[in-house]
């Protein structure tokens, strides 16, 4: 039986943290609450069975685990974000809006160039 994979969100909290040693400056890059990256971390220490991040008082550091898995998760994250890229036919494709017709109609379109 494989081994389940833990959440890509709290993989993607744990690389912002990693990143910026930080709780609070990776939620804000993350547009999450500070509480809610901790939980997401929490998560994926309890999945790993292991701790990431030393909590120091003030600040942050990376663990002997976290250093290594850190490494690991940045380039499983860089691979997917280069097979994205590649599938996409023109990255810097058409803008799509979705909006109300009132409010297209009225306001966005009137304003356009």
């Amino acid at each position: 039986m494989p081994e389940e994979f833990p959440p890509m969100s709290s993989l993607i909290a744990f690389a912002a943290a990693a990143r910026r040693l930080s709780f609070k400056e990776a939620a804000g890059e993350l547009h999450l609450s500070p509480s809610a990256l901790s939980r997401q971390i929490q998560t994926l220490e309890a999945h790993l069975g292991t701790a990431l991040f030393e909590r120091l008082n003030p600040g942050l550091a990376l663990t002997e685990a976290g250093r290594e898995y850190c490494g690991e998760v940045e380039a499983a994250l860089g691979r997917l974000r280069a097979g994205q890229m590649r599938l996409r036919k023109d990255p810097k494709g058409p803008l799509r809006v979705s909006a109300l017709e009132s409010f297209s109609a009225r306001w966005m379109i009137p304003r356009l160039p």
